[in-house]
């Protein structure tokens, strides 16, 4: 998943400054020590991959959903936070 998805479709944007979202990738890779992975898709475009996350066979689909959703939201709150800094 990425932040800017829709991008390719012409619909809206869900993080339009690039540079936070870079800032706001890094610190969470930071925060979960990952090295982070750089790459660029079909496009050409740069992008970094944090981590993989994959439900364990024997958790449930409420515990995985719950450990995405709080990641999701930590990276939402470095990318805001980053914001108000500015």
């Amino acid at each position: 998943m990425t932040a800017t998805a829709t991008e390719d479709l012409g619909g809206y944007h869900i993080c339009r400054d690039k540079e936070r979202l870079w800032a706001a990738a890094l610190q969470l890779s930071k925060n979960y020590d990952c090295a982070g992975n750089f790459s660029d898709d079909r496009k050409g475009r740069e992008y970094i991959q944090i981590f993989n996350m994959s439900q364990e066979q024997d958790e449930t689909d409420d515990d995985f959903s719950k450990d995405f959703y709080e990641i999701i939201d930590e990276f939402f709150n470095i990318y805001d936070n980053l914001n108000e800094k500015n």
